[in-house]
């Protein structure tokens, strides 16, 4: 199974409460909303594989398994292919 961890040539900080990242390849700053926010502050420490996201996800926000995990997997492919994530 695959584990997710943040790119660490990704520039970030918080700004009021939201996660504003900016790569260097294209400079573009980009807003996180709080649900991203979350995601990213787990993928800080270490790669994670999707179940234990998930599993932070339902028990944080209201939100069924299913829906989070098809969320949370399209939000990770999102990040992949703009290079903010990397996975293996």
């Amino acid at each position: 199974m695959t584990a997710w961890r943040q790119n660490l040539d990704v520039a970030w900080r918080l700004v009021e409460g939201r996660a504003v990242l900016v790569h260097p390849a294209d400079g573009q700053v980009r807003v996180l909303n709080e649900t991203g926010t979350r995601v990213w502050g787990l993928l800080e420490a270490a790669p994670v594989r999707v179940d234990p996201l998930v599993e932070a996800l339902v028990a944080e926000f209201e939100v069924d398994e299913p829906t989070a995990r098809a969320d949370l997997v399209d939000f990770l492919e999102a990040c992949a292919a703009r290079g903010l994530v990397e996975s293996g």
